[in-house]
């Protein structure tokens, strides 16, 4: 595809318009699948940070400078740091990963406060309900919803998130938490951690789709762990 062929319509406009005024200062875009990843540095400012090095993806960045150009934003790029092109599936889904982990930290709520600024450490994951979805072959099944809900220090209002959306701010040990209902923090271990618990009697506890302990369910990526248990004062708010 070249640049003549590439029009952005109106709806297209729209988003990118909206998507840019919503991101904070220093936050991270990386448009899907064009190889190209911008910070936000200023207002009106955009910087190419991060570039996979083929002519596709400067073709990419050449379309999107155009783009930003026309709803008013400069682009800068003289110091853009150029990846070379992945060697397979695998490092390009790294790739991917770790510059999304970037882009959620620029996560903000309406009042422009970053939730990583919402003490994520103090929250753990909550079930909101289970409900019915369609699958891709007609037939439906029943999936559970959770949540995490932060406190936005500046407002005093509660938001929920997506446990994906946390994944991604506070990555793989943190996510594999839960605090039961007596308050105890449940804490997936890894091979070591685990031949250390059992070899030195450490306080564990095997997990299935419920805390055997209390009979509550737990998170669906928290089924066949072996956690670690630590009491804490309680269970938090």
């Amino acid at each position: 595809m070249n640049e003549e062929e590439w029009k952005a319509d109106k709806k297209m406009m729209t988003w990118m318009s909206e998507h840019f005024a919503h991101m904070a200062v220093g936050a991270i875009w990386m448009p899907e699948n064009a190889g190209v990843t911008y910070q936000k540095t200023n207002e009106k400012e955009l910087t190419l940070v991060e570039m996979v090095d083929t002519d596709g993806c400067r073709e990419n960045h050449q379309r999107m400078k155009s783009l930003t150009w026309d709803l008013g934003y400069t682009v800068l790029d003289s110091e853009a740091n150029l990846v070379p092109e992945p060697r397979n599936q695998m490092e390009e889904e790294m790739r991917t990963l770790e510059m999304k982990r970037k882009i959620a930290q620029g996560w903000k709520d309406k009042d422009g406060t970053l939730l990583v600024d919402m003490n994520l450490d103090a929250v753990y994951p909550k079930f909101v309900e289970e409900t019915e979805v369609l699958m891709d072959n007609g037939d439906t099944r029943m999936v559970e919803v959770w949540e995490y809900r932060l406190l936005n220090p500046n407002t005093g209002k509660t938001l929920s998130i997506d446990p994906d959306d946390y994944h991604l701010m506070m990555g793989d040990d943190r996510f594999m938490q839960f605090m039961n209902e007596r308050g105890e923090l449940l804490r997936a271990m890894d091979r070591a951690e685990m031949i250390h618990a059992i070899d030195e009697g450490i306080n564990a506890r095997l997990i299935g789709t419920t805390d055997p302990e209390t009979g509550e369910r737990v998170p669906q990526w928290m089924y066949g762990t072996y956690c670690k248990v630590t009491p804490t004062l309680g269970e938090e708010e």
